[in-house]
């Protein structure tokens, strides 16, 4: 965890009662910190954008006015929010994802995850609960985040390790996003030939824990533990990080 992205968001939700607790309002966090307008444009290429000036602090958020992407949406305004905290009153930005440094694009992004889902809340709300499912989406929907951003939370704040899979039918299953993985790991887990036929096989059938979901994993197949939820379009594995782990071949 960032610890300056963590003091921030704090002394945040002590000031503002938009921020006080989730879900934060963080329109009403953003407008209190000075911004004049935050505008949706479906054409936008990056995610997100802060126009910052002297006189002036606007942001503009990809997308449009429908509730599809609306936990993605909230937390680039956070995102966003981030930049304009590292900001000086006195300069002209223009902060794009595109165009700034590592460094500055991932404290930005903790501190989206600290305004939204806040440590202590998270710690005391959910550290009795199961690392299932049904535990990151009930998380998901109290904060109205994201599950990822809520699963890389609950891996954070109370010391689960896990990952989070998802795919979409198209036709066949494609591998969507992930959340969690280590960066070792990063491109390394892929879909196998037999992870359609299992993802089929639990269609409708719930959440559901099986020991043998096959996966690439660095190029080498593997069958995995992994709970399952399988609701077309979409599905979902939450998978322990042990099981992702390369095998030590003596």
């Amino acid at each position: 965890m960032n610890d300056l992205a963590e003091r921030f968001a704090e002394a945040l939700r002590a000031q503002m009662p938009a921020a006080a607790a989730p879900p934060v309002d963080v329109a009403g966090v953003a407008h209190e910190l000075g911004v004049h307008e935050i505008r949706l444009d479906p054409d936008l290429v990056e995610d997100g954008r802060l126009e910052h000036s002297a006189e002036l602090s606007v942001i503009i958020i990809r997308g449009d006015r429908q509730l599809r992407g609306r936990a993605r949406r909230r937390f680039t305004l956070a995102h966003e929010v981030g930049h304009l905290l590292l900001a000086r009153p006195d300069e002209t930005l223009l902060a794009r994802r595109d165009w700034n440094d590592d460094r500055t694009e991932r404290f930005c992004d903790d501190f989206a995850a600290a305004l939204l889902l806040p440590r202590q809340w998270v710690g005391e709300t959910y550290r009795h609960h199961p690392p299932v499912l049904a535990t990151v989406r009930c998380l998901a929907e109290r904060t109205r985040t994201s599950l990822a951003a809520s699963l890389v939370r609950l891996n954070e704040v109370l010391g689960w390790s896990c990952a989070l899979i998802h795919w979409r039918y198209d036709t066949t299953w494609r591998m969507g996003f992930h959340a969690g993985l280590p960066r070792s790991l990063h491109g390394r887990v892929r879909s196998d030939v037999s992870t359609m036929g299992v993802l089929d096989s639990c269609a409708g059938t719930g959440d559901v824990v099986i020991d043998g979901l096959p996966l690439l994993v660095a190029n080498r197949s593997r069958l995995v533990r992994a709970e399952l939820s399988v609701r077309r379009p979409s599905a979902l594995a939450l998978i322990p990080l042990s099981s992702l782990r390369p095998v030590e071949h003596h």
